[in-house]
């Protein structure tokens, strides 16, 4: 099942030097935004003008959020503001970047949370802990999961085999081998009768009943029988479900708006959804039209545009359905305020939305601009 939102969580739990293709094109020029690139097989940081600002003397290193990169230095992790000084000192044997002005540390074998100054702001006393989402995070102690909010308090107690983050002001949670959902005090919202689901989207979530997939309401209300080899999230008014071999697209009523006739599918964004036939990857509207020639990757649009892969090329496609850039590089990433990460000849440097070099390849990695 293709399940981008937890791809994209799975990518921010990682541990991984934080360099990810699919960055949010949305942000717009900033002379403080900064890029990651490693050099002499260390990590820096340039500035849009491709100025070293911060010189590369990391051994791993994370993009900026929130005004602060976790760092690597030695064995431990630590936090650099934007001038490259170390504003909390390396001491962590495991941690996580920043969220929402608080960022997850392991001490002494347990998770908390510190601050921007570096200040433990909730004590490090659970066994795992994840970032918050709608105004709660799930904390597992023991082999039990709950919920705490931003002061730490824990507002739900572990009762769960697993839980997801609030969504929509519900959260997925799993009950004695049965999923449902809860709401911000606890109690389930729907109950947990379900052999999977998953968060809720545009107001329906997706849930499997036997070997079937169909959607609920918040009001536990089956608005679409479970008919579906598979399924996914609504995103744009549709969802792509599988019904037999092929993959379609249905409204919210459970009618098919695209027939099923996709080898795969993935969610629409921004008008535009990549679709599978046979060995190639096309875009499609919402009437089913194919409006692309086939790529053998076509990425999600942002920003209104996709990078996507044409033989053994990278290059861009755009909202008016044409080649925004032509595949050229050996490798790309999305483009962050207003430049997006090629690589040519083994090296990497940044373009414009023009398609023109800004600064020269010269990089033995490049990673997004972030704040």
């Amino acid at each position: 099942m293709i399940r981008f939102l937890l791809i994209l969580s799975m990518l921010l739990l990682s541990l991984g030097t934080g360099c990810q293709r699919n960055k949010d094109n949305n942000s717009l020029p900033d002379k403080a935004s900064l890029a990651l690139i490693k050099t002499g097989g260390k990590w820096g940081y340039i500035d849009r003008m491709g100025k070293i600002v911060i010189s590369p003397r990391f051994v791993d290193a994370w993009s900026f959020n929130d005004g602060l990169a976790m760092v690597r230095v030695g064995s431990h992790l630590g936090y650099i503001d934007k001038t490259g000084k170390m504003t909390i000192p390396s001491r962590f044997g495991e941690a996580r970047s920043f969220f929402q002005g608080l960022a997850r540390v392991k001490v002494d074998g347990l998770w908390g949370y510190i601050d921007q100054s570096g200040n433990m702001a909730i004590p490090a006393k659970y066994d795992n802990a994840d970032d918050f989402t709608g105004g709660f995070a799930r904390v597992q102690i023991g082999e039990l999961w709950g919920f705490i909010d931003r002061t730490g308090k824990l507002v739900i107690p572990p009762s769960f085999d697993s839980a997801s983050g609030f969504y929509e002001g519900l959260a997925r949670v799993k009950f004695k081998q049965k999923i449902g959902f809860i709401d911000s005090t606890g109690n389930f919202k729907i109950e947990p009768i379900f052999d999977d689901a998953y968060s809720f989207s545009e107001g329906l979530a997706c849930v499997q009943v036997g070997f079937r997939w169909g959607y609920i309401d918040k009001h536990d209300a089956l608005v679409v029988d479970p008919l579906f080899e598979e399924a996914d999230f609504f995103s744009e008014g549709l969802a792509n479900v599988q019904l037999g071999s092929r993959w379609g697209y249905i409204d919210r009523s459970g009618a098919f708006a695209i027939f099923p006739r996709f080898d795969m599918a993935q969610p629409f964004s921004q008008g535009f959804a990549s679709v599978k036939i046979g060995e190639e990857w096309f875009y499609i509207d919402k009437k089913g039209n194919i409006v692309s020639s086939g790529f053998v990757v076509a990425e999600t649009m942002s920003g209104g545009i996709a990078l996507v892969k044409s033989g053994m090329k990278w290059g861009y496609f755009d909202q008016s359905g044409k080649m925004f850039i032509s595949p050229q590089f050996d490798d790309a990433g999305s483009f962050s305020s207003e430049l997006a990460p090629i690589k040519t000849a083994n090296i990497w440097g940044y373009i414009d939305k023009t398609g023109s070099i800004v600064v020269k390849p010269q990089f033995e990695k490049a990673c997004c601009f972030s704040e």
